[in-house]
């Protein structure tokens, strides 16, 4: 019998998703009742902003929200902690890059840090919402604005996520999406920029062909079947796949997204509240869980006027801890902090101490939240910790 076996991340893919997917077949890009129209108009509503880019990934639309935002002749201000994707947006919108630390205990932008940066000559300000969790987005809004800079929203992870009952996704010049896998928003692939700032961006005019449309959404439902807890200790133990582990990607020109996509993304939007209320109450399971092993887990804070959109659990605990969990979804976040990820180091202005990165990078860990998670997996999650030995101080 296989065991079950927790994938770290699962999309949702109902079968409306795939009807509505079946019926964008062949849709044009400019149709104005098409799914493209349809997601632009659900991303405007919801976020605001004059104008939205459809692209073929997220990475593409943070790589054009850069070369929109920033001069060339000015360097980009990424977290020093972070998906490698950070790296190959600044990449292909030809920018160099000053970083700033972050906070290893709430996953945020480390104010003096962003400062810094700032002074720096930083033409803009990126930041993101890790695991889904909310940065203090008004301070560092109000941060970019002083130093007259734009501020750019990368919530990819944030589906949902609030600072202080405002959505984020509202507070910068320039807002990323990402429906790829994983990301919580029920997307067979594509980004999305909305922008809320004059900035002339260019539409990508490459669409994805149709075959690279339909794969899309073939390869979410595939992910669908092959992450079922009663499936996935097969293609997890294939160590080619790289299932759960963070993989550097070089850049490309940006594409539009095809129809198929996009008419997918749409329901995900529709449905970004209700996806994120499942997963907030899982969260708040898991994390009573780690609560019985304060001593030996540490589950990411969350400050008072903050909502997740709780993509995943962030909690700091030992890398043996963390190696004997893997059967429940439990993986090691990014093992490398951006400024010592040999892609960067081209980029990279010199002269930043990011403590607060490195040390995440050492310990990090995420844990599921996700909608194929059941009472019996966090009973499973809590028994193990009950059993883990106690950490030994040096």
């Amino acid at each position: 019998m296989i065991p079950r076996w927790l994938a770290p991340a699962a999309t949702p893919f109902p079968a409306r998703s795939a009807l509505a997917a079946v019926r964008a077949m062949g849709a044009a890009a400019d149709a104005t009742d098409g799914p493209h129209a349809r997601l632009g108009a659900a991303l405007l509503a919801r976020f605001g902003g004059t104008r939205v880019s459809l692209t073929d990934s997220g990475t593409s639309a943070l790589q054009l929200a850069i070369a929109a935002c920033c001069p060339s002749e000015r360097p980009v201000a990424l977290p020093a902690f972070g998906c490698y994707d950070l790296i190959t947006a600044a990449q292909g919108a030809q920018r160099r890059v000053v970083v700033y630390d972050v906070d290893p205990h709430t996953l945020a932008p480390v104010t003096d840090s962003v400062a810094a940066a700032l002074a720096q000559g930083a033409g803009a300000l990126v930041v993101t919402s890790t695991f889904g969790y909310a940065p203090d987005m008004p301070t560092l809004a109000a941060m970019a604005a002083h130093a007259g800079v734009p501020l750019i929203e990368d919530i990819a992870q944030g589906g949902g996520a609030q600072w202080d009952g405002q959505l984020l996704g509202r507070f910068g010049a320039a807002t990323v999406l990402s429906f790829g896998r994983g990301k919580g928003l029920g997307g067979a692939g594509g980004g999305a920029l909305v922008l809320r700032d004059a900035h002339g961006v260019p539409t990508p005019r490459e669409a994805v062909s149709r075959v690279a449309d339909a794969k899309g959404v073939v390869f979410l439902a595939l992910q669908q079947l092959l992450s079922h807890p009663r499936v996935f200790a097969l293609p997890s133990a294939l160590p080619f796949l790289a299932l759960g582990e963070t993989v550097y990607h070089p850049p490309h020109d940006p594409r539009a997204m095809g129809a198929m996509q996009a008419a997918v993304a749409a329901r995900g939007v529709a449905h970004i509240d209700a996806q994120r209320a499942v997963r907030a109450q899982r969260a708040e399971m898991v994390t009573q869980a780690l609560a019985e092993r304060a001593d030996l887990v540490t589950p990411i804070a969350i400050p008072a006027p903050s909502v997740p959109g709780w993509l995943r659990v962030g909690a700091v605990m030992p890398a043996a801890c963390a190696q004997r969990l893997r059967s429940l979804g439990v993986r090691r976040s990014y093992p490398v902090a951006l400024p010592q990820h040999p892609a960067l180091r081209p980029l990279l202005d010199a002269g930043t101490v990011t403590p607060g990165a490195i040390q995440l990078a050492a310990s990090l860990v995420s844990l599921p939240s996700h909608d194929q998670l059941r009472d019996s997996d966090i009973t499973r999650l809590a028994a193990h910790l009950r059993h883990e030995p106690a950490v030994v101080a040096d």
